[in-house]
């Protein structure tokens, strides 16, 4: 399986330790891109292979099975869809897209191509989190009633400063909505296992005002098809990184996912369900440690042909959300998901 990768900055790291680690299916890393001579050259000889610094020269030339697109935000859809045409399978670094448009093209291009697409919602495959999914979707505490999620992280001028797209609507296209938090607000949603009828949200940037464009801070109110209801805060203002809280409130009791734990509270008592010390990280800890089990199971579907969990319809679901969010906190009204996707 022929690989390559485009986009050498921070999260890359992750997707060559993956890489790395699967040759044993068969992948075989051939070829970088990256605008940035030094960083592709760097890349290319840390992995023994080819450098380029322009992302189409290289499919053209290179013709991969599969590519890893790491770049920033606003380049995904574009990136992506240019492989897809060339039936080339895709792993793609979260958002999946930055606009109802993009989503929707990202969709098409992938149901049209004989590739498919990863969408790097890698804490789904956090230990903690698959024991809650089976426990969730057993009944063992009855149906859902509600869900909650909480993200309090810390994001400051150095952390902005390290890349110029960081902290602009024009290419990082949202804040602590659409790339800290959205692996949380996902998690609540694929562990709520509902259909998102409308959204309401305010967001703020109460931190940072005179150093990024977009938001730090951001409330969510959602309401589903069955008439349940969740609520979601996140902030990058805060002083510190802790883990992210997703509650789930069943009819018998509460499972709440909190970092590699699961807990469980019934009767007023709070007890571990279960704990995971998976811990493997590569980089940042809040990027989870699950991305080599997402691209793992990615290329097992490529070989076997079968679906992937999170391809650009599913993990759509959320950015579909959080866009409409910054509707919602602009306009100030209520947005009805079918309505605003349509």
């Amino acid at each position: 399986m022929k690989v390559n990768l485009v986009g050498c900055g921070g999260v890359s790291k992750c997707h060559f330790n993956a890489i790395n680690m699967l040759k044993n299916k068969g992948a075989e890393l051939t070829a970088v891109a990256d605008i940035v001579t030094d960083k592709a050259d760097a890349k290319a000889q840390e992995n023994s292979c080819k450098a380029y610094y322009d992302y189409v020269t290289m499919l053209n030339e290179e013709k991969p099975d599969v590519v890893h697109i790491c770049t920033p935000h606003y380049l995904h859809v574009d990136m992506a869809v240019e492989a897809l045409e060339r039936d080339i399978n895709v792993v793609l670094e979260k958002p999946c897209g930055t606009s109802v448009e993009g989503l929707k093209r990202l969709i098409e291009a992938e149901k049209a191509s004989k590739g498919k697409l990863a969408v790097c919602f890698q804490n789904r495959y956090n230990s903690s989190v698959v024991f809650a999914k089976e426990l969730i979707e057993s009944k063992k505490f009855g149906e859902v009633k509600s869900a909650r999620a909480i993200v309090t992280w810390r994001r400051d001028e150095d952390y902005y400063s390290s890349d110029a797209w960081r902290g602009t609507w024009e290419q990082e296209c949202g804040g602590v909505l659409i790339n800290q938090a959205i692996h949380t607000h996902d998690l609540m949603q694929y562990l709520c296992g509902k259909t998102t009828k409308t959204v309401e949200g305010h967001i703020s940037n109460y931190h940072l005002k005179d150093y990024i464009e977009v938001e730090d801070t951001a409330s969510v109110y959602f309401t589903y098809e069955d008439g349940t209801r969740a609520v979601y805060f996140a902030t990058n203002a805060s002083g510190d990184n802790s883990d992210p809280i997703v509650e789930i409130f069943c009819e018998k009791a509460v499972i709440r996912v909190e970092g590699s734990s699961v807990f469980k509270i019934a009767d007023g008592v709070e007890t571990i369900f279960s704990q995971n010390e998976d811990n493997d990280f590569v980089g940042k800890k809040e990027w989870g440690d699950s991305h080599t089990r997402l691209i793992s199971d990615f290329y097992d579907c490529i070989n076997e042909d079968r679906v992937f969990l999170v391809d650009s319809k599913e993990a759509s679901r959320v950015v579909f959300e959080l866009l409409a969010v910054y509707e919602s906190s602009k306009s100030g009204k209520t947005i009805v998901m079918k309505d605003f996707i349509k």
